[in-house]
């Protein structure tokens, strides 16, 4: 990653000269924000996957039932944000 050329900004009362970094364009910063969080996610789903094996843990169907549902309705949500529509419900947790 390239570092971008700051800004000398200087407050005008004498105090010290302050560095700041240029706005970053909003498309740069969606894109840049989205790829770091959507692969956060994706590692946390993975990890959730690695619960479903039975040699390890022990649950219950409406466990499992729980935390499917939790993540369709976590989906649903953010496919409603990206279409405009209101926010939906809270997501239930274990």
């Amino acid at each position: 990653m390239s570092r971008k050329p700051r800004e000398i900004v200087s407050d005008f009362s004498g105090g010290p000269v302050i560095p700041v970094q240029p706005a970053e364009p909003k498309d740069a910063k969606f894109r840049r924000l989205g790829n770091r969080r959507l692969k956060a996610a994706l590692k946390s789903i993975r990890a959730l996957e690695r619960l479903s094996n039975r040699y390890s843990y022990t649950y219950t169907p409406e466990q499992a039932a729980t935390i499917i549902k939790s993540l369709s309705l976590a989906v649903e949500t953010v496919v409603a944000a990206f279409n405009g529509q209101p926010e939906a419900a809270d997501v239930p947790l274990l």
